[in-house]
């Protein structure tokens, strides 16, 4: 009896030990198993796992702008000419000059001409009661300040230039005088172009006197070409002043589709030319027309420049 106890627990012992073993070696198998089943599983479902996408390039930084205005309709037949900012390359775009004559009447047309981004010139009559002011304005805005200089006209004293203009009658230290008057009413010149004139221009004594005065005061000097047969470019180029010349009056028709259609002129002749030079007047409707065609020009291949950046010297 005591045999058969013994017996029993020796395979009680040895059913107990496999058993560990056993279940040891089990749990592995079946962990092992669901895991292979689990992976299949998934990748059946869920194909295989997309391409890496390739790595772009770095790119610069690009600063988020505002949207650009609606662009202006523009006849059919310019809509089918070729872009002249692609037909041009960045040194040789076409460049304009704009002066503004007559100003110092009044600091609204001046404001007007500040709030464009385009640098127009101030030509400033000395007779007018801002015009301290207004070139005072103008310079400090960082705008080039001319001398719109008042000359004897055709037609004189029917035509008035103002009461203080230069006379072919006046002597050559008069002429002096008064133009040494005039850049005191109309300081931070750095220029001068001629208000009317159509009679004065032609004679040679009196455009030297002139143009003398210029010269010494390191000026330049812009034919507004109120006659063709104007001496201010032949007398400029005898005594070496820094020069040039009106190529379009903007507003001799005071309509502001007349005015655009003198501004496509305009950027016509500089495309051909390389440049041009543009007259207009502080009337309402040129400071209209010039603050919606101005911001268009650089689509037209053109850069509005200072006169100072177009002067000849020949």
């Amino acid at each position: 009896m005591a045999k058969k106890t013994t017996s029993r627990r020796r395979r009680s012992r040895r059913r107990s030990f496999l058993s560990r073993q056993d279940r040891f070696a089990l749990g592995g198998l079946v962990l092992a198993a669901g895991l292979v089943v689990l992976l299949v599983w998934f990748s059946e479902r869920t194909g295989p796992p997309p391409a890496a996408a390739p790595t772009p390039r770095s790119q610069p930084l690009v600063r988020a702008e505002p949207a650009p205005p609606a662009p202006l309709a523009v006849p059919e037949q310019a809509a089918a000419e070729p872009s002249p900012v692609a037909s041009l390359s960045s040194s040789s775009v076409a460049r304009v000059a704009i002066i503004m004559d007559d100003l110092g009447r009044s600091f609204h047309a001046a404001q007007t001409l500040l709030s464009f981004a385009e640098p127009v010139a101030f030509s400033i009559l000395p007779g007018e009661s801002q015009a301290a002011a207004v070139a005072e304005m103008a310079h400090l805005a960082g705008r080039e300040v001319l001398l719109h200089l008042p000359m004897e006209p055709r037609g004189y004293p029917e035509i008035n230039p103002g009461h203080d203009a230069l006379l072919l009658s006046q002597t050559d230290d008069e002429i002096e005088r008064r133009i040494d008057g005039f850049l005191q009413r109309v300081p931070y010149a750095v220029g001068v172009n001629n208000h009317m004139g159509s009679r004065f221009t032609e004679d040679r004594r009196a455009m030297t006197t002139v143009m003398q005065s210029v010269h010494r005061r390191g000026l330049f000097m812009v034919d507004s070409l109120t006659t063709g047969r104007s001496v201010v470019v032949d007398v400029a180029r005898e005594l070496r002043v820094p020069w040039q010349r009106r190529d379009v009056f903007l507003d001799n028709v005071a309509e502001v589709e007349a005015i655009a259609e003198q501004v496509a002129l305009l950027v016509a002749k500089a495309r051909r030319h390389g440049m041009a030079i543009g007259l207009c007047h502080p009337y309402p409707e040129t400071l209209q027309a010039l603050g919606r065609e101005l911001p268009l020009l650089a689509e037209r291949g053109v850069k509005v420049v200072p006169v100072a950046t177009l002067l000849r010297r020949d």
